[in-house]
């Protein structure tokens, strides 16, 4: 893996969630962050126009509001897609990533029209 699209060092996928068939407008996006432990510092949230980073282990058991989104109207459908994804150090002169002892999750997420 190369640098990642929120800087240097890797990013991993994990997750995205698609909300489809809302109305077109502007949405406040939040997700629920666990309480477990050893939860990543270096949790990355990307969407319609906004990225966030998020050090998870210091929101344990809270909501946290990503940047406000806005759709437009397609044919009467709008969707938002949110992906998270954790951002790891890159190995010098490797191409790996540099993998932490660390778990990235969030166990729900909802939008709320502004």
């Amino acid at each position: 893996m190369g640098a990642g699209r929120f800087g240097s060092g890797c990013t991993v996928p994990y997750a995205t969630y698609v909300f489809s068939g809302i109305p077109a407008g502007e949405y406040v996006v939040s997700i629920r962050v666990p309480d477990i432990d050893g939860l990543t510092t270096n949790a990355e949230y990307s969407g319609p126009s906004m990225s966030l980073s998020l050090d998870q282990s210091a929101h344990r058991g809270s909501w946290v509001d990503l940047p406000t989104v806005r759709t437009s109207d397609v044919d009467g459908d709008a969707m938002i897609g949110i992906t998270m994804q954790q951002r790891y150090d890159e190995h010098s002169g490797d191409t790996g990533c540099a993998i932490r002892d660390e778990r990235i999750a969030f166990a729900a997420i909802r939008i709320t029209k502004v």
